[in-house]
């Protein structure tokens, strides 16, 4: 059967808009299923423990670096897209890693980091980010999809996901009849009261009624009888050309009895 991935992109967001439009371009061309920061609400709890919680729903997990190390995480001095690879391998999820050629010769402005510590730090996790397999290098947005499709291709190949199976007619119907249809003693209840109901109202319509005989402009009667549940109170039959109604007594039907 044809299965669905969920797959989450990381990257540095400022810089790298074009790029993640074109991965998540590549990812939906193979049915699967792109999340990332873009798709995130807005939330009063920590933002990381969020990510975490859409890391770990995921099949697979893509990286994309390129010229900037990202916004420092207060507490760990990490990037928080470091964070979020390191929590992607600590969980065991299949990791594609996607890296640019050389970005301090070819990157300007706003797309290369600023500061000679934002450029150490970047060193510094590039080299992590090499230390495993599936990595692969671009330079343009041609080859970042080239890449991105090559690699995702052998991912799915050498290490298979979970991942999302759309359920056949068949199981539709059948779930569908499970939700609809009565418990056991739902549907014993309703046996219960309709032998009931088929042994009182025609000892009701036997009772004579001294309340109310009305006709009205169109023709309708309305009768009231005692009720012979509880013996107190009144059901009205409401009777036409066409029709014949029957409403419940009021207090039977405040305690349950029909």
């Amino acid at each position: 059967m044809e299965k669905r991935y969920q797959v989450f992109i990381s990257s540095t967001f400022q810089d790298l808009q074009t790029e993640r439009q074109r991965v998540s371009e590549v990812l939906l061309r193979a049915g699967c299923f792109p999340v990332g920061m873009e798709q995130f609400p807005a939330a009063d709890e920590e933002q990381f423990e969020f990510i975490k919680r859409v890391i770990d729903q995921s099949d697979y997990y893509i990286l994309i670096s390129a010229g900037r190390y990202g916004s420092i995480h207060p507490e760990t001095g990490l990037s928080y897209t470091e964070m979020e690879y390191d929590y992607a391998v600590e969980r065991g999820k299949p990791i594609i890693r996607l890296l640019h050629k050389d970005p301090f010769k070819t990157l300007i402005g706003e797309s290369i980091e600023p500061t000679d510590e934002g450029r150490a730090k970047l060193l510094a996790f590039q080299r992590k980010l090499q230390e495993k397999r599936l990595v692969a290098f671009w330079g343009s947005s041609s080859e970042l999809q080239l890449e991105a499709t090559l690699a995702l291709g052998e991912i799915q190949r050498n290490k298979p996901a979970l991942g999302w199976i759309r359920p056949n007619t068949q199981q539709i119907e059948s779930n569908e009849l499970q939700s609809n249809s009565l418990d056991t003693q739902t549907l014993a209840r309703e046996i219960g009261y309709q032998n009931l109901r088929s042994q009182i109202v025609p000892n009701r319509m036997r009772l004579s009624h001294n309340s109310i005989k009305s006709t009205s402009m169109f023709g309708s009667a309305l009768s009231k009888f005692d009720c012979d549940l509880c013996n107190g109170d009144t059901f009205i039959t409401i009777r036409n050309a066409n029709a014949q109604r029957e409403m419940p007594c009021p207090k039977c039907e405040d305690e349950g009895r029909v």
